[in-house]
């Protein structure tokens, strides 16, 4: 993959189809120095009509948590640094590799910052199909992590069970032979 074989500091995203605004670079590269962001999202104009992106990390969430991918892809700059963590594009991903890293990115706990005016101009023209396949794999990346979650939530989420019940009955771990434990 050429991002790992880039030598700048950061990734600027684009695709052959879309343009930027002469000062899109500069302008994102000073807002996420001056905020000492890993992540830098923009506005965009998509076929000529502005939308607005995610101002905050919750709104993010809450934008994920409707289904959508939360980030336009072609607005981004990022540091290239995320690329020597786990941080990375899934290479198994032909669809939603930006979403799978986005999902990562928040997980890592990496700063997003939105640079709240459209430097990008996008033409979603003739993606009907790209529509279904990003939603096929946003599915999939999803489950994925639903599934890793879980075998971190329940265990979680069943401690603090017990330490609530603790708070009533207080009991040390030597005495969970109880509850089917074997006693040595």
């Amino acid at each position: 993959m050429g991002i790992l074989n880039a030598k700048g500091k950061y990734i600027v995203r684009m695709d052959p189809d879309d343009t930027f605004n002469k000062d899109k670079i500069n302008l994102q590269l000073k807002y996420m120095r001056e905020n000492n962001a890993d992540i830098c999202f923009t506005n965009m104009n998509v076929n000529n009509k502005l939308i607005n992106y995610p101002k905050t990390k919750l709104q993010i969430i809450k934008k994920l948590g409707l289904g959508f991918n939360p980030i336009a892809h072609a607005s981004v700059i990022y540091k290239r640094e995320l690329f020597t963590t786990r941080v990375v594009y899934n290479e198994d991903c032909d669809y939603a590799e930006d979403f799978d890293l986005w999902v990562k990115a928040l997980i890592n706990s990496k700063k997003f910052v939105h640079f709240d005016k459209p430097l990008t101009n996008y033409s979603i023209d003739n993606t009907i199909n790209k529509t279904r396949n990003n939603a096929k794999a946003q599915i999939r990346i999803r489950s994925q992590y639903i599934v890793k979650l879980a075998l971190i939530i329940v265990p979680l989420f069943t401690g603090l069970i017990c330490n609530l019940f603790r708070l009533f009955i207080p009991f040390h771990y030597s005495t969970l032979y109880f509850f089917g434990s074997k006693k040595k």
